[in-house]
């Protein structure tokens, strides 16, 4: 540990709650020292079980000296025995001699590094301890925080320093301490042998000190292991776990262990053959604190039910959940103590917050679900490697996120963040740019690459046919790499294996090919060409995105035109008329006398002739009646009239043509006056079949009417 950290943690709060522990206890032995029997009687259990546990040995002749004033020397010796602490180095104290009694405590405690000395060269050894230095000196080896502020229960509490209230307040609250009878709390006067042994006491609650399996059974109060290779078993605390800084760079296991306070882990290594060094395995508490005393690098596993609501790592630690989702640790929050405190992760993450400011977090193996930089954590840095995920990213600080992993949601509400990797959703707050996968991304941009892939409606289209090409258009909602293929319609569209390897089709797709989508809501062509005239096919295509997903496949059918002049056949075009014989209809004369009655040919009757053959001036053409009698009736027998001979054969007389072009618009005036006629004979017609007047009459099932020419 350097000297800067050690000098950052002598001035953690934290510390002064331990001294505040310290000080009760220590001020119950001091009221009953004024009374030596009373004194020494109210100690005894006190005394008896710091001396059984080797914390405290007393003089040759077994005199434990409760009254004596400790000296600073003897203060770090009974500590270190109480916490195990038993490592050795360089120390710069000169005013430390090394044949001294004291010499290995004061290097030991220095290690451990609750110990700093009076000054960067000085331990001050033979010095006397206050009651104040006292509680902060022990609250450092207990990892307590202090509690901020200037409430105290102590009416002298205007006494205390600064840097020693919120440490002499926590071990109040936590009955460690309890004061003197009028309520003061006396930091200036001097701690007690006897007084320190009520202190260590109920500090340390009940203390495993031996290696192998221990089972506790029901503990009142705290438990503190303070050595290596122990397995606590089957018990049940009602205060807290205490893993002491003993334990060194050893190990720790947990195994169906309920702790109705917290664990507090102080001491432990990197790693334990081949093992994480503190195992928890069915462990059950509130709350579980990570703070190493040496800055060593720990790791912890849990395993099986271990359900732990909150955990607070305060030093560089390795952490790996095994448990199920509603299980483990189920809220970790890194509150370092120093700059560039390294958190890993790894298994099955439910929560994380990061707080600490230089802080280095990093997701090496698994999955967490939710993980959160928050606006404290200046400065941070983040990792995700690769094969890892988090399920939710929420960057309220900038902080540049690397690695290759997956986010499957990032949330970023701070300028200077940035990521490597491609989220699958990405929110940016608005008014604020990240460089993500290495594109510069506002909101819009985070939102539209947050969507699925697709084709934009209406898309794919195809324009320009002509008989042997054509031009497909396309459109997506976002950047990627677009699969496009035609095939014939007999042969089905094409669907994703075939847009993405058409060279495995050769007989069904006909073309493909890939465009670089680089803007969203674009218009891309791909040219068609090598088709067939009036052929018909299908343009198929996909959206690929730069996350690797796809799009659905859509479809358009479209069919190639005809481009030969357009021509008739040899010998068209062709017309053909059936002309139509015409021949009078008499009407006997009936009885009677008068208008209308007598022999009378009716008008001209057509039928059905040979046809004969137009000529191809493109006119249309109607049948006239003879030159010079439009519309009259003719007399007499069919061979009067010119246009039949005596068979009722056609015939044309010579100079005539009978067959004349007649305008359309005069063909469609005589038709309607043919209707006309008719309706007015129709109206003409009596009852009995016979006609009225100028009208016409029914033999049989026939209708006989003039015609009119058209």
């Amino acid at each position: 540990m350097t000297q800067q950290n050690r000098a950052r943690r002598a001035s953690r709060p934290g510390f002064a709650c331990l001294a505040a522990l310290v000080l009760t206890a220590l001020t119950l032995c001091t009221v009953l020292s004024a009374h030596s029997v009373q004194a020494a009687e109210w100690m005894t259990p006190y005394l008896e079980q710091v001396q059984e546990w080797g914390v405290m040995r007393g003089s040759s002749s077994g005199n434990l000296n409760p009254d004596r004033v400790l000296t600073r020397a003897e203060f770090v010796t009974m500590i270190n025995r109480a916490f195990g602490y038993t490592e050795r180095g360089n120390t710069p104290f000169q005013d430390v001699p090394a044949n001294a009694w004291y010499a290995d405590d004061i290097n030991i405690a220095y290690q451990a590094g609750y110990f700093t000395g009076t000054s960067e060269t000085t331990a001050g050894p033979l010095g006397r301890v206050t009651r104040e230095q006292a509680a902060v000196l022990l609250g450092r080896n207990l990892r307590l925080q202090g509690i901020p502020g200037v409430n105290s229960d102590f009416t002298d509490v205007h006494r205390m320093g600064n840097w020693s209230r919120g440490m002499v307040q926590e071990c109040a609250e936590l009955g460690i301490i309890q004061g003197y009878a009028d309520g003061t709390f006396r930091p200036q006067n001097y701690i007690t042998r006897g007084q320190m042994a009520c202190f260590l006491v109920r500090a340390l609650g009940t203390l495993v000190h031996e290696t192998g399996d221990q089972i506790a059974g029901g503990v009142y109060g705290n438990l503190t292991v303070n050595t290596s290779g122990v397995k606590l078993k089957d018990t049940v605390i009602t205060g807290n776990l205490y893993l002491s800084g003993g334990v060194g760079l050893g190990s720790v296991e947990l195994e169906n262990v309920t702790v109705m306070g917290k664990i507090v882990v102080c001491g432990a290594g990197e790693a334990e053959r081949g093992e994480s060094s503190i195992i928890l395995r069915n462990v059950t508490a509130e709350a579980m604190e990570i703070d190493s005393l040496s800055d060593n690098f720990m790791t912890i596993r849990t395993e099986g039910l271990t359900n732990i609501a909150n955990t607070t790592v305060r030093t560089s630690a390795y952490l790996e959940d095994v448990t199920d989702d509603d299980m483990g640790l189920r809220v970790i929050t890194l509150d370092g103590t120093s700059d560039g405190t390294l958190l890993q992760l790894a298994g099955n993450i439910k929560e994380v917050v990061n707080i600490t400011p230089n802080s280095n977090l990093q997701v090496v193996q698994g999955v967490t679900h939710k993980l959160t930089v928050d606006e404290r954590a200046t400065g941070s840095a983040l990792s995700i490697a690769n094969d890892t995920t988090v399920k939710i990213l929420n960057l309220d600080a900038g902080t540049p996120v690397t690695g290759n992993g997956d986010v499957d949601k990032m949330n970023i509400n701070a300028a200077g963040s940035s990521a490597t990797m491609l989220p699958d959703s990405i929110f940016i707050r608005p008014g604020i740019e990240s460089n993500i996968n290495n594109k510069v991304m506002d909101s819009v941009a985070a939102e539209e690459s947050s969507d699925e892939p697709r084709l934009l409606a209406g898309y794919p289209l195809v324009r320009n046919l002509a008989s042997t090409s054509a031009d497909g258009v396309f459109s997506t909602n976002k950047r990627g790499t677009l699969y496009w293929a035609v095939s014939a319609l007999l042969d089905g569209s094409a669907g994703e294996d075939e847009l993405r390897d058409p060279s495995a089709y050769p007989g069904k797709i006909l073309r493909s090919g890939t465009i670089n989508v680089t803007a969203s809501k674009t218009e891309m062509t791909a040219r068609l060409t090598g088709l067939s005239r009036e052929g018909s096919y299908y343009l198929a295509a996909m959206l690929v995105d730069e996350r690797g997903h796809a799009s659905p496949v859509k479809v358009t059918a479209f069919t190639t035109t005809d481009d030969s002049v357009p021509a008739f056949a040899t010998g068209y075009p062709e017309a053909v008329v059936y002309v139509q014989t015409i021949f009078p209809v008499t009407r006997e004369k009936s009885e009677g006398s008068g208008p209308g009655y007598g022999h009378q040919d009716l008008p001209p009757v057509l039928r059905p002739a040979a046809p004969e053959r137009l000529r191809p001036h493109g006119q249309r053409y109607a049948l006239r009646r003879h030159r010079g009698q439009p519309g009259l009736r003719h007399h007499g027998a069919p061979e009067e009239h010119g246009l039949h001979d005596s068979q009722g054969q056609h015939r044309l007389s010579p100079g005539e043509d009978h067959l004349r072009p007649v305008p359309v618009a005069q063909r469609r005036r005589q038709r309607q006056e043919l209707r006309g006629a008719a309706e007015r004979d129709h109206q003409g017609c009596d009852a009995a079949g016979d006609p009225a007047p100028g009208g016409h009459r029914h033999d049989g099932h026939q209708h006989h009417h003039d015609l009119l020419p058209g």
